[in-house]
């Protein structure tokens, strides 16, 4: 027993003293700029940058650094960058998932496979290539160029997207599509709002890459008066006579501002985001949508949010059913079908004949509660 507490208590102190190391190197660097952001350029020459500034009160630096810096517009040109960049590059994501999710067709997996290839390349060494384009289309020196660039679609939101497809069921989408809506619709209205964990993630992930981007900007927005971005707007600072550090830590903490209140103010749905990662809430329930419901007899426990019927289980006893197309999307269709197609006698239609292979996938004692649940449709009336 004795060895035992022993090897736990060493498993205990490598595993702090792992956590104090890490947290020490990534505590210097921040303090070591605090530190320096409020020293005096003749303060700064004569210590380290450990040592603490004789007065904390003194922010000629950051003054200096947001006039000289020229940091309003450098911020105003990053947030329309950010804004165009992250909406942009979240629909196109989306939508690229989507299609390769959804649609199978010849080259679905090569598509899926030259993404995985592309990752294994690295980024500086299309650069070449990429500045030759860019210089060919005249998007040099260009804010709406740099926006198309940056705008392009990161292969890890792609896979965040595909993994949070996989778990979205299938049947959403038929039973919008047997209900008339097209392809623009089921993405737009019914899958779109429920990818929001998924949007979070990427969102995060881009817009902390594109915030950042120092080597990209300074490449392709060459004008540093006209095109200043908060990652290039520092390079003032930087000259063939030495670097001016007092400054350029002061201009970093004005920039990390933002980002800080951004995160404050948003934890919770970035927490949230992050942890649902490409999880699917909307099938997560068993019997909840699609002929599950029906196999398994059971009632969801969400709140109903549309009209109800009360149907008898297989045993007789009634309870309420929500057809709320989200959530019960064969529920509603199979009644709706049977109001509007079969009892007119539509059955070689192929919404007919869709709602018969759903009608047949059901047991007998299911049939009669489908049937007991249309007479009370408020369709049947008319229909029959």
């Amino acid at each position: 027993m004795n060895a035992i507490k022993m090897k736990r208590i060493l498993i205990n102190i490598c595993k702090y003293v792992l956590l104090i190391f890490a947290a020490f190197v990534a505590l210097v660097p921040i303090v070591s700029c605090i530190f320096t952001a409020f020293k005096t350029e003749e303060e700064y020459a004569s210590t380290n940058v450990i040592t603490l500034p004789k007065n904390f009160l003194n922010f000629d630096n950051f003054i200096i650094a947001w006039n000289k810096a020229n940091m309003g517009k450098a911020f105003l040109n990053s947030f329309i960058i950010l804004i165009c960049v992250l909406a942009g590059s979240i629909m196109i994501s989306a939508m690229l998932a989507y299609v390769l999710n959804r649609f199978k067709f010849p080259g679905n997996k090569l598509i899926r496979n030259l993404f995985t290839i592309a990752t294994l390349i690295p980024g500086i060494a299309s650069q070449v290539t990429v500045y030759q384009i860019m210089t060919a289309l005249h998007l040099v020196n260009s804010m709406p160029g740099y926006i198309i660039l940056m705008m392009g679609t990161d292969v890890i939101t792609i896979y965040i997207f595909l993994q949070f497809f996989e778990n979205l069921s299938s049947t959403l989408d038929e039973s919008a599509i047997l209900d008339g809506c097209t392809y623009f619709g089921v993405f737009f209205k019914i899958l779109l709002p429920l990818l929001k964990p998924a949007i979070v993630t990427s969102a995060i992930l881009k817009g902390v890459s594109t915030y950042n981007e120092y080597y990209m900007a300074n490449l392709y927005l060459q004008d540093k008066t006209k095109y200043q971005v908060v990652a290039t707007s520092l390079y003032v600072f930087s000259g063939p006579m030495g670097n001016q550090y007092n400054y350029i830590c002061a201009g970093v903490i004005i920039t990390i501002i933002p980002a800080l209140i951004v995160f404050l103010l948003c934890q919770d749905q970035i927490y949230s985001g992050m942890a649902a990662g490409g999880r699917c809430h909307a099938s997560d329930k068993k019997g909840s949508t699609g002929r599950d419901f029906w196999r398994s007899g059971q009632q969801d426990a969400r709140p109903a949010q549309g009209p109800k019927w009360t149907l008898g289980t297989a045993r007789g006893k009634p309870f309420s059913a929500s057809t709320t197309f989200s959530r019960h999307p064969h529920f509603s269709f199979i009644i709706c079908c049977f109001s509007r197609f079969l009892c007119r006698s539509r059955e070689n239609t192929a919404e007919g004949k869709q709602t018969i292979f759903y009608y047949r996938s059901l047991s007998y004692e299911q049939r009669k509660n489908v049937l007991r649940c249309t007479a009370q449709h408020p369709l049947a009336g008319k229909a029959c």
